[in-house]
């Protein structure tokens, strides 16, 4: 009875049976370039309203393993993820951590001519006389600096930018396969 039994097997068609790895590979880095991009971007309107010269907002980026979206200064740019299926937005600005979390009283000397010359800076920029200016290097040296996130918010809507260009992925894959 063995001899007499036909040997069956399913054939598939389809996209499926098109892909290529590699243009799978490529599609995937442009996704998450995509996802960096319009990240970044939505991060920026968090800086606009606080950054008096724009560095902070210039030194935002994106990068994959493979790629990242050029800044002014290089020293801003932010590390490689380590997952080439990960995508990392931020900076590495020096003010952009006391910017995201705020500052406690400056109670140091340490770095102060610095940041005396950056608040007269900013203070003249802003039409203040000195007197006016030396009051708000004097309230931040006590009570500090409020906290002005941007990366922090969009954690909620990186879920949405990265689902919206997954949903966009599945269905390039499910009806044109990859070429």
């Amino acid at each position: 009875m063995a001899g007499n039994m036909k040997t069956q097997f399913v054939e598939t068609k389809g996209a499926f049976t098109n892909m290529n790895l590699m243009e799978i590979e490529k599609d995937t880095e442009r996704y998450l370039e995509a996802i960096g991009g319009d990240a970044m971007n939505e991060m920026k309107h968090y800086t606009e309203p606080f950054d008096d010269e724009g560095t902070l907002t210039e030194s935002i980026t994106w990068r994959t393993l493979a790629t990242y979206n050029p800044i002014p200064k290089s020293e801003h740019l932010i590390d490689k993820p380590e997952n080439k299926y990960a995508v990392d937005i931020g900076s590495k600005a020096p003010h952009a951590f006391f910017r995201e979390n705020g500052t406690r009283p400056h109670t140091t000397d340490e770095g102060s001519d610095e940041f005396v010359a950056s608040m007269l800076g900013w203070g003249f920029r802003k039409d203040m006389d000195e007197d006016e200016i030396w009051k708000v290097i004097w309230a931040i040296r006590k009570r500090g600096t409020a906290k002005h996130p941007f990366a922090y918010p969009m954690i909620p809507k990186l879920h949405y930018i990265a689902s919206k260009y997954f949903k966009v992925a599945l269905r390039h894959l499910f009806t044109r396969g990859v070429r």
